[in-house]
């Protein structure tokens, strides 16, 4: 028991000691992204990538208000949503442990309640949305992550590793560091031994590279997980609900040809909150593709998916065909 709280703590841990700030590499200057956004104040791209200027120079406030100009313009730019649940961590370093040990300000509760509702409506909106924007927030340094190795072990430093090479969209990197996460904690004789957000990460990490019975098995346990309060991880905070981990799980089995599987866990979803639009959607485009599919025609999705904003939320085949918002989202460390 003792080690599972060791593990539960350690890879629970945010933005911690010997860890060093990061900004967004932009591909031009605050004052150009300004005018840009004077030029055309309809574009939500010009406030969201204003918003990345601003969160560099350390303009809080107005990094916060481009942001929500942004989703105002477009309420479904997840990336926004994402950039707006982190930002609180960026203005005060010491929010990741205060979250953690649950003594968060007064004055900061009500920003924490908010960036648990931005976060959960960026994954509500596309599961799979660019997270490299969190990389800014809590970049690890080397010699930091060297120490947590000989400290704890190996597989912490594989946990770390893993949820970077995430932000950074190595895929497959990250999907080989959280399965010897699993592996160490000897996860598939002993599930209850690998905590919440490995699982997390892990099924993210394997829908990104396709290893669908992981992803599903991974957010299987999730849901489970949530709807027993026994099997909570007390010690990891952490903005998902059941509904929604469900329907990341039928968004993962849509997306791996389960679809008939994918119907009933949206219509469940639905039962649960019928004001979960984006189930709305995906079980349109769901049943479309089963009529489709059922008459020997290639799936397509129905034209409310390929819309302006359906099209962003729709995968990847959408948010091709749809307008490319954010703008060299990779991390550089400040001159």
């Amino acid at each position: 028991m003792y080690r599972f709280v060791v593990v539960v703590t350690v890879l629970g841990l945010g933005m911690g000691a010997g860890t060093a700030r990061a900004q967004f590499r932009l591909p031009m200057k605050l004052e150009e992204l300004e005018r840009r956004v004077h030029a055309d104040s309809n574009d939500p791209a010009a406030h969201f990538n204003v918003a990345l200027a601003y969160w560099n120079a350390k303009r809080w406030q107005d990094a916060d208000h481009a942001l929500r100009n942004a989703i105002m313009l477009d309420p479904r730019f997840a990336p926004a949503y994402v950039a707006l649940s982190y930002l609180p961590f960026a203005q005060r370093s010491s929010l990741w442990d205060e979250v953690r040990e649950n003594r968060v300000p007064d004055e900061w509760k009500a920003r924490i309640e908010e960036s648990d509702q931005f976060l959960r409506h960026a994954y509500m909106i596309d599961p799979f949305v660019e997270l490299r924007s969190v990389d800014v927030v809590q970049p690890r340094s080397a010699p930091y992550l060297e120490a947590l190795e000989m400290f704890y072990g190996e597989y912490v430093r594989d946990y770390f590793d893993g949820v970077d090479q995430y932000f950074q969209a190595k895929y497959q990197d990250a999907y080989d560091r959280f399965t010897r996460v699993i592996n160490s904690l000897d996860g598939d004789r002993h599930p209850d031994r690998v905590p919440n957000n490995v699982f997390w990460w892990h099924g993210l990490a394997s829908a990104r590279v396709e290893k669908w019975p992981d992803a599903i098995a991974d957010f299987d346990r999730l849901v489970d997980r949530s709807l027993e309060p026994t099997k909570r991880d007390s010690l990891v905070h952490f903005p998902l609900r059941t509904n929604e981990f469900r329907y990341i799980l039928a968004y993962v089995k849509q997306r791996s040809g389960a679809v008939n599987e994918a119907i009933d866990l949206y219509r469940e979803a639905l039962t649960n909150d019928i004001g979960l639009y984006m189930a709305h959607v995906r079980l349109t485009g769901s049943r479309y593709r089963a009529a489709a599919g059922k008459y020997g025609e290639p799936p397509r999705s129905p034209p409310t998916v390929l819309s302006r904003f359906g099209a962003r939320a729709a995968g990847p085949e959408g948010r091709r065909a749809s307008r490319i918002y954010a703008v060299h989202l990779s991390c550089s460390e400040p001159v």
